[in-house]
């Protein structure tokens, strides 16, 4: 059916904007440059928006928009975060639809067509599957997701702020929901893009390999991770001034999502803590269940969480 509903589609020409924020990037921007640029969808517009790097980052761009008319390089006069450095590339997308792109990741070549082809009137956002390669593009994982049928099975929205599972690197929206989403309230992005997708049509998971997503030290997402400590994550008791501490971004998100939802105080109540009584079984049989992703995790920490802290969490509340 995706087939015939996309050669259909084919018969339109529209262009698909790629929104590329880059921040002293040098090392592995090349790679994903070559692999945006030569995709088999060649309608593209590639947004890129450098924010104050000190690398050799702006002169590869450069580069590489001598030869390729397609690249708008945008260079910013202060340091915006990476959040906000995305929704300045969103905001100057053109394109029907929009995908985002990390500076570190390799995409499959047929990226965008494929996640072309999965839209349908009511669908505004569809995301896909990757495996993860580390720093010499040594595979680690073979899926990004250790479980399709939990992703594709569940209720997404219920979801967004304990485990959200669609972030910038594997989604693709429509432009019609651009205005919606900036400006962005909330230091995730990715987050806030998928509630306002949700809002105003339905997402859609693609069990396909759409890229390579890199996982080194110096990623956005590992030096989050490495803030909290083993101790601050398992032994330490966990009490509500103890969770605002450990979780000053959720909270922000939280109360973002406190006006957004305000009718709806069980949805407000199950963002508190994905560890609460509440969910701790559910939690336990969802490390079950993905056994095989927690096992190829990197330390016997992390397994320990995954596995058991759901099963002696406390309760938290507000």
């Amino acid at each position: 059916m995706n087939n015939i509903f996309w050669l259909l589609k084919k018969m339109d020409n529209f262009m698909v904007s790629i929104a590329m924020t880059t921040y002293n990037g040098e090392k592995f921007l090349t790679e994903q440059l070559d692999s945006i640029i030569n995709q088999t969808y060649k309608d593209l517009e590639i947004i890129i928006c450098d924010d104050c790097s000190i690398d050799s980052t702006s002169r590869i761009v450069e580069e590489y928009q001598q030869k390729d008319s397609r690249i708008k390089f945008y260079q910013n006069k202060t340091n915006l975060g990476f959040s906000k450095n995305f929704e300045k590339a969103i905001s100057l997308c053109n394109g029907k639809y929009i995908a985002l792109s990390d500076q570190d990741d390799i995409w499959e070549l047929h990226k965008i067509e494929m996640m072309l082809s999965f839209f349908e009137d009511d669908i505004i956002l569809v995301y896909g599957d990757e495996n993860l390669i580390d720093e010499n593009n040594i595979e680690i994982s073979k899926s990004f997701f250790s479980s399709t049928e939990y992703y594709t099975n569940h209720d997404i929205s219920k979801t967004f702020f304990t485990n959200c599972h669609i972030y910038g690197h594997n989604m693709m929206f429509k432009n019609i929901i651009k205005n919606n989403i900036v400006p962005i309230p909330i230091k995730f992005y990715d987050i806030w893009i998928a509630i306002i997708a949700s809002k105003n049509g339905k997402i859609k998971y693609i069990d396909k390999k759409i890229a390579s997503y890199r996982q080194h030290n110096s990623s956005i997402s590992q030096v989050i991770r490495q803030k909290r400590t083993f101790l601050d994550k398992v032994l330490n008791p966990i009490d509500w001034e103890t969770y605002k501490l450990w979780n000053k971004d959720r909270i922000e998100r939280f109360n973002v999502f406190k006006k957004l939802f305000s009718e709806d105080k069980e949805y407000l109540d199950s963002l508190i803590n994905y560890y609460s009584h509440e969910n701790r079984m559910k939690a336990f049989i969802f490390a079950c269940k993905n056994i095989n992703y927690i096992i190829n995790q990197k330390g016997i920490l992390r397994k320990f969480k995954y596995i058991f802290l759901p099963l002696f969490a406390p309760k938290v509340g507000l």
